[in-house]
């Protein structure tokens, strides 16, 4: 009877979740200019009118460029953070996972301001690597948690009998570490 009471809890969950997500796709779907839902004479105008929009697709690729680069940049930032605090429970590294947290708790236009002073102080305003940049510090909290999470997931008598067996540290990273801690990176980008 709780596995059942736990199932329709989390159907009830994602329905409430994806509900948002279902309307607003359903909206694209109107061929008026209105937005109605469920969609009047469906149609693909809307995506026509995107896809076929030079203005339109320059955004959508430029977006698309500073999310893969900030996610790539914010991965990279995060990885060795969560292997210093996972392997040495280095203090530094634990300081700097909890300055990371701190963009969670700023509103973001505290933060948007912060980065435009600091890039207006060094004379970079308006570069593209600036939003990327910037875009991954905010972020690098949420590749830190699942990598961290990752690395806490690491069964340590696999690493240890790496080390038994005469495994190097590298080899033990390579090896045993990495191939467990890899799903949790991918999640991140």
């Amino acid at each position: 009877m709780k596995i059942i009471g736990r199932i329709v809890f989390l159907t009830l969950l994602g329905i409430f979740l994806a509900a948002p997500l279902v309307v607003v796709a359903g909206v694209s779907f109107n061929g008026t200019q209105r937005m109605n839902f469920p969609p009047q004479n469906v149609s693909l105008i809307w995506y026509e009118a995107f896809f076929n929009d030079p203005a339109w697709m320059s955004a959508f690729s430029l977006s698309l460029t500073v999310a893969s680069l900030a996610a790539l940049a914010s991965v990279s930032i995060a990885f060795p953070i969560a292997y210093s605090i996972w392997k040495y429970q280095s203090r530094t590294a634990l300081l700097l996972e909890s300055i990371a947290r701190i963009s969670f708790l700023l509103p973001s236009i505290v933060l948007s301001i912060t980065f435009l002073v600091f890039w207006s102080w060094l004379g970079h305003v308006g570069r593209i690597e600036d939003t990327i940049l910037s875009h991954a510090v905010v972020f690098v909290a949420l590749p830190l948690a699942t990598i961290g999470l990752g690395f806490r997931s690491v069964d340590l008598s696999l690493v240890e009998a790496a080390r038994t067996m005469g495994a190097r540290e590298g080899d033990v990273l390579r090896t045993v570490v990495r191939p467990i801690v890899l799903p949790y990176v991918f999640s991140d980008c």
